[in-house]
């Protein structure tokens, strides 16, 4: 069973006077933040974003495509500063998001953020190897010049991400689709990140295999409730399941799961619209929180496709489609390619 949660967030507004580099990829490259810190180079095509609009997002092939982002304040990082950014992949594969140095085997003025990242130091000698994320700077990553978190796979199944890389004073988080993430190794550095160069995305060695969008570079740490707003924004519900590549086992009871803006939702419904393989579909209306958004899907056949719909009680123009789940004979989870190797 899945367990319900239903926040309410107090309205802040997201800082404008700090924001040095905003890149939307709405069908170009540049910067929308007034600083004119337009990318310089780039290879990669546009794609689809988050909200389903064409050549709004940019994708990277893992193998050749990267993005050079010319941010005078992060060349190099000196004081507070957040990083954001949605992303996409289905790679399990070690991946570079941010670097700055002057070469990929540079270990003396360096800044990289990776995904899926490992350290042969820490896997052989403290017992910990991969990472969904891995942060290090000026070093190697081995003397508390790291920050890591949690274990790769959870944001690697073709979904959209929110990510956030922030600091304030001399303390670094991760926030990733806006929760604070407790981190494996040490976070306290306010010195120095990097090195005086372009801040690049998906660079050597490892590029970036994927989508991304709606790039913003601060020079300001943002805080819970600016983070709040940049994960709501444009769309007042985020839904955290049911997921389009969901698969339920039969007998099982699985509830509908999301958060909503409360500056602008005052009170959420959803309801049932649509199901496939049953033979008379029924619509299923819930309100929240006079009863529990959940349903039993025990009595549907294998490969039943059922979706919702959440909207405002008070406003129902304001509605989003949580996607589907299916009923399925087995509850199939991935396992870490890496795994697959172990002798």
């Amino acid at each position: 069973m899945l367990l319900l949660l239903i926040s309410n967030w107090c309205l802040a507004q997201i800082p404008g006077d700090s924001l040095m580099g905003h890149y939307a990829f709405n069908g170009d490259l540049l910067d929308l933040s007034g600083n004119s810190n337009h990318i310089v180079s780039a290879s990669g095509v546009f794609t689809t974003d988050r909200f389903g609009q064409a050549n709004s997002a940019f994708l990277f092939d893992g193998v050749n495509d990267s993005l050079t982002i010319p941010v005078p304040e992060f060349a190099p990082i000196q004081g507070d500063y957040t990083i954001s950014l949605w992303y996409r992949t289905n790679s399990s594969k070690v991946m570079n998001l941010f670097s700055s140095k002057q070469s990929p085997d540079d270990t003396t003025g360096n800044f990289e953020v990776q995904l899926n990242s490992h350290d042969l130091y820490y896997l052989t000698y403290l017992k910990q190897s991969w990472y969904e994320t891995f942060v290090h700077w000026n070093g190697t990553g081995r003397n508390g010049n790291a920050i890591a978190e949690g274990a790769p796979g959870l944001r690697t199944k073709g979904e959209w991400c929110h990510f956030v890389l922030t600091r304030v004073a001399d303390t670094l988080r991760i926030y990733r689709d806006h929760q604070l993430h407790t981190l494996s190794i040490d976070n306290a550095y306010g010195g120095i990140l990097g090195d005086a160069v372009d801040l690049l995305f998906s660079a050597l060695p490892h590029r970036f295999e994927g989508a991304i969008d709606d790039l913003r570079l601060h020079a300001k740490g943002l805080d819970q409730q600016e983070i709040d707003q940049l994960w709501f924004e444009d769309r007042p519900f985020q839904f955290i399941s049911p997921r389009p590549t969901d698969a339920y086992v039969q007998n099982s009871i699985p509830l509908v799961y999301w958060e909503y803006n409360d500056a602008v939702v005052i009170r959420s419904t959803w309801n049932t619209v649509s199901m496939v393989g049953v033979s008379s579909p029924t619509p299923t209306i819930r309100t929240w929180p006079t009863r529990t958004p959940s349903t039993s899907i025990g009595t549907y056949p294998v490969g039943t496709t059922i979706a919702f719909r959440v909207s405002d009680r008070a406003d129902p123009s304001i509605w989003q489609d949580a996607g589907a789940f299916h009923v399925s004979m087995y509850d199939w989870v991935s396992v870490q390619e890496s795994l697959l190797h172990c002798t």
